[in-house]
């Protein structure tokens, strides 16, 4: 999978430098837009201006365009998901090269791992700006490229729902399979299993963090036999660590 996920990181790149040409004529509508809307003051603006670059809401290459994430088909196999800053500005996105993503999550995708969970890939990536474009770099925060999990059209990715567990055909597994999950991602955050040890980083409810724990997951629905599987996806919403262990 390498050459694969080598192939979809050149085309993320090449989506984003598209864009650079304009870059200084959206650097001025972001500018306008900070100070019309009392965002920022004029001595303030090289803070809000620094690092940022732009992605026009019409590309064809988008999946999904909210306000929250942004999902973008890298092809090779791939997706390349980050988080807009909440300024709108002439249909266009504002991203930062600066951390988008908790550190944490790079911990997280290790000890899911080792608690035995079957893992997508997920390559945090960083961005450059330079004088001539933008470079996309290995390690960084700023964007995830990630496995797929429609397998390029063959499964139906949906938010795990209660109908699932009465309408697929192994429904009732994948109830007692998330039940499972959810119940080990309590114990781990109330530090019953330790080496490990975690937190909620999104989805807390007045119910409790299960909710959040239920977001981890995605049903990857086959539709020729109606059977689904409980995969992990958005990995945002807990983040897990293992505890060093003294002598």
């Amino acid at each position: 999978m390498e050459k694969n996920f080598e192939r979809a990181k050149i085309v993320l790149e090449g989506i984003l430098n598209r864009e650079f040409v304009s870059r200084e004529r959206y650097l001025n509508q972001l500018r306008d837009f900070l100070l019309s809307n009392g965002k920022a003051a004029e001595e303030d603006m090289d803070i809000y201006l620094e690092g940022k670059y732009f992605l026009r809401k019409d590309n064809s290459e988008f999946i999904v365009s909210g306000t929250k994430q942004i999902v973008l088909n890298v092809g090779s196999g791939y997706l390349a998901k980050t988080r807009p800053r909440p300024w709108n500005i002439d249909q266009v996105y504002v991203l930062s090269k600066s951390r988008v993503y908790e550190p944490q999550l790079i911990d997280t995708l290790q000890v899911l791992s080792e608690l035995g969970f079957e893992v997508p890939e997920h390559h945090y990536m960083g961005v450059n700006i330079e004088s001539n474009g933008i470079r996309v770099y290995d390690g960084g925060l700023a964007f995830v490229i990630a496995e797929d999990l429609t397998c390029g059209g063959r499964y139906v990715i949906q938010n795990i729902k209660d109908q699932h567990f009465q309408e697929l055909a192994n429904g009732a597994e994948l109830k007692e399979q998330l039940t499972g999950a959810v119940t080990l991602f309590t114990d781990i955050c109330d530090e019953k299993r330790l080496p490990y040890c975690g937190c909620v980083n999104d989805h807390v409810t007045i119910e409790g963090p299960e909710e959040a724990f239920r977001h981890m997951f995605f049903v990857q629905i086959d539709p020729l036999d109606s059977r689904g599987k409980l995969v992990l996806g958005d990995l945002d919403h807990v983040l897990l660590v293992k505890k060093a262990q003294h002598q």
